[in-house]
Formats: C-alpha cells, structure tokens, sequence
C-alpha cells in the first residue's frame, strides 16, 4: 500500500506520480497547491503531451468523505456536461474509466484513511471571491443570476436513486437546529465563540423557531424542486468581463425545494459586511439578482421547473432567513469540529447574528412581475 501524506508540501511529489499513473495526460510539468479551498484540497495541474500543453484542476476530497456522496456529485456533473451546461468542467476519467482514484493518509490520529482525488478539466476564468463579503460587481451579480437560473433548468431532469441522500431536507433541520447549537455551546471548550453564542441564544432560539414554524406550514406543492446546489455563492464560480465562466463546488448539492436555493443565493449576493451596516440586506442586488433569474427562465420554453412563480416570490425572505440559520449552524460545526481562528470566525458569527436582527425587523420585496403566468 503506498501512503501518501496530508498536507501539500509532503505529497507532491507523490501525488505528482501517482497522477501520471492514472490518467493518460502525459507528463506533469507543474503542480500547484490552490490555496482557497477550505474543506477539499485542490491543485492546478499543468501537462505536456505530444507538445500539447494541458492543465487541470485535481481534488482531493477530504479524507472522512463518504464515497456515495462523491459519487452522486459526479453523477450531477456528467448530467450537466451531457446538457451542455457550459459553465461546468467535465470529469477527467481515469485510465480504467473511473471518475476517482484513491491515495491514503495517515496525518489523521495517527490513522491510515482512503483519500479520494478527481481531475477536473480546468475552466477559463477568476476566481475572484470567497463566500463571505465578496463585492461582486452589478454584471456580475445578474451573470450569476443567470448562471442559477440555467443550472436548476439542466438539474430539473436528473434522475437519481433517493435511497443515497442521507442530507435533511431544510425544513426538517431547522427544528433540530436549538438542540444542537446548544449542545455545542455547553459541551466545547468556553471560548469567546461560545459565550457570544451564550449571549445571543434568545434571538437565535425564536429565529430557529419562527423560520421553522413558517417553514411547517408551507404547501410544498406549489414549490418545484431540484436537486439544489446549497452552496451557491461568488466563491463557487470563476468571472471573465463580469460574466460567470465557472461553478463547481456540489459537495452540499441535494434534493430540496428551487427557492431555497435562490434564498441562499440572495443571503450571499445580496448582504452587507461592512460594519455600520453589517447583516443589511441590499433591495437593489434583489431587484438584479431576481430579474436576472426570472427572465432567464422565461427564455425556455420547454421548461419543467419555470419561473419562480408567486408563492415562492413571497416566501423568499423566508428562504433567506433559513439560509442564513443553515449556515449559521454549519460554520458552528465548522468551528467545533476543526481547528479555526476565534477571532476570524466570530467576524461570519456576527455577521449571521446581525443579518437575523436586521431581517426581523425589515421587510425586502421581490418583483411579482416575471413570474410564471
């Protein structure tokens, strides 16, 4: 068994080989560590074969990854490549037709685990943001939009074996959200984390419980559903002249209602970081971001999923308030489960505190008029 080692600068040389092995690209001129990803590793990986330069994008999923959820990512990937998605890099099949190879690590307890890695063709592009305060200009606002919007149309007809989705559906989490948060807060080390959290359980326990109790309540038969991404933000897509030119990222990817996730999208695009009006939620990118979706809809005719229609209009403040207590309660996890700043992560705690604030006592609108008919 060959072990290779986490992190970056004791595997590449390693990794390096071990790539060449796997794939018919040649030899690997350059190996680069992409320093962005923070859950996955993720390296630029330049090629030369035949004099043909190649380049890539190799991941390598975190090492307790469960391989059904890689599986069913990559399931998604080939479905949109096959409906030529354009904005979605194809898989790189290994030598024996696979989607993945596997490496091992044993920087973990002292434990050896199955890493597995996947190429990716590389795509055009910038990456210019990350998830949190990321300024994207108005182009780039509607492109993503946009990019949304064409996404849920391609996902509407995937077909995929239920039995493998293990994630919640959001409106079965968010009950289970207080319980958990607490636990969190009384069991782990007291850090000025837990006692921020301490001090705001109130308002988190009664936002946690209105978002929930409206979520109940809804006739989710007026709601279409895809496989959503869940995690679309300016840090999952590259930019080229303020258009969208790439979107990865599927690891949160999983069944649940469209309008969740152009209510996760708007919590991301569309709030305020900086301090005076940090949690603010900006009713002009609204007005961009919706209009950007809804008329890029309306430009298919044969179109399952449509554009979002009044119901889901007026549920997307909503939507927006559980996206934000979703990503509330994984960055919690985030902090507890992994070795992360206090300092930097009460920045996005208080971020998420404010914007529950601000949007409990603010109203947001959303255009009714390119709604479906």
């Amino acid at each position: 068994m060959e072990i290779f080692c986490w992190p970056y600068k004791t595997i590449t040389y390693h990794l390096k080989t071990k790539v060449e092995e796997q794939y018919n690209i040649g030899k690997i001129t350059e190996i680069d560590l992409i320093t962005k990803g923070t859950v996955n590793a993720s390296y630029c990986v330049r090629t030369s074969m035949n004099s043909k330069v190649g380049k890539y994008v190799l991941r390598q999923y975190q090492p307790k990854k469960n391989l059904n959820d890689i599986e069913f990512e990559h399931a998604i990937i080939d479905h949109l490549v096959k409906k030529k998605f354009s904005v979605i890099g194809p898989i790189k099949r290994t030598v024996s037709g696979q989607t993945y190879f596997v490496t091992y690590n044993e920087a973990v307890e002292n434990k050896t685990h199955e890493v597995f890695n996947s190429m990716f063709t590389f795509l055009d592009g910038e990456d210019l943001y990350s998830w949190c305060n990321p300024g994207c200009s108005l182009d780039e606002l509607a492109s993503s939009a946009r990019a949304l919007a064409e996404y849920h149309i391609n996902i509407s007809d995937f077909n995929y074996d239920k039995k493998t989705i293990n994630e919640l559906r959001i409106n079965l989490l968010l009950p289970t959200l207080v319980e958990k948060i607490e636990h969190y807060t009384n069991t782990a080390e007291q850090t000025e984390i837990a006692f921020y959290l301490k001090e705001n359980f109130s308002l988190l326990a009664a936002e946690i419980s209105d978002v929930s109790r409206a979520f109940n309540i809804l006739n989710l038969s007026h709601f279409p559903e895809v496989v959503i991404h869940r995690d679309f933000h300016p840090g999952n897509l590259l930019y080229k002249n303020g258009a969208v030119t790439g979107m990865f990222d599927f690891d949160w990817a999983s069944p649940d209602i469209r309008a969740f996730d152009v209510g996760m999208a708007l919590m991301y695009f569309c709030s305020e970081w900086e301090k005076n009006e940090n949690g603010a939620i900006h009713q002009d990118k609204i007005d961009i971001f919706v209009k950007s979706y809804q008329e890029t809809q309306l430009k298919y005719s044969e179109n399952v999923v449509g554009p979002l229609n009044e119901i889901e209009l007026n549920t997307l403040q909503l939507m927006i308030r559980g996206a934000n207590l979703f990503l509330l309660y994984w960055g919690i996890i985030d902090f507890y489960t992994k070795s992360l700043d206090p300092a930097e992560y009460l920045d996005y705690l208080e971020h998420s505190v404010k914007m529950i604030k601000w949007i409990r006592t603010n109203n947001i609108s959303f255009d009714q008029s390119g709604k479906e008919g």
